[in-house]
């Protein structure tokens, strides 16, 4: 029952989500803020244009390209920000720009592994692999993040 409910409240929050992006189309406004959820569907961002600016969870996410094959963004965390454990229906690329972040995938352990990814470095994610990121530092950092389509 407990998991049913759960399922109710994110299903709730992708709605929610979904509407604030339709609005985002028809109004053209410059930045949204959007509920963070267990899925993070990739696919909803199909009809929004490069230059939009997102706030998540505190992050600032800008979207540089949107074709047919990728999404990328240029993001932005302040010290102790990041996202909570979520996963894509598609692939995702991490590359660090300036500092370093902190990556922790969970296959199915319970346990997520921790990788430190320094500035220069890149990881790919695979599709539907749980993992969350943060800035543990305590200086700004920018990464840029491609998710494959």
């Amino acid at each position: 029952m407990h998991q049913e409910n759960n399922d109710q409240v994110m299903e709730n929050v992708a709605q929610e989500n979904l509407k604030k992006l339709d609005a985002l189309i028809k109004r053209g406004k410059q930045i949204i803020k959007l509920d963070f959820i267990n899925f993070q569907p990739i696919c909803q961002f199909s009809n929004i244009k490069a230059g939009q600016v997102f706030d998540v969870n505190g992050n600032e996410v800008i979207m540089i390209e949107n074709d047919e094959s990728k999404i990328i963004w240029s993001c932005n965390s302040l010290p102790n920000v990041g996202y909570p454990m979520h996963f894509h229906e598609c692939d995702e690329v991490i590359e660090m720009i300036a500092g370093n972040g902190t990556l922790y995938i969970d296959r199915g352990s319970n346990d997520p592994q921790e990788i430190i990814l320094k500035e220069g470095q890149k990881i790919k994610i695979g599709k539907f692999i749980s993992h969350s990121f943060f800035n543990k530092e305590n200086i700004y950092i920018h990464y840029k993040v491609t998710h494959i389509k």
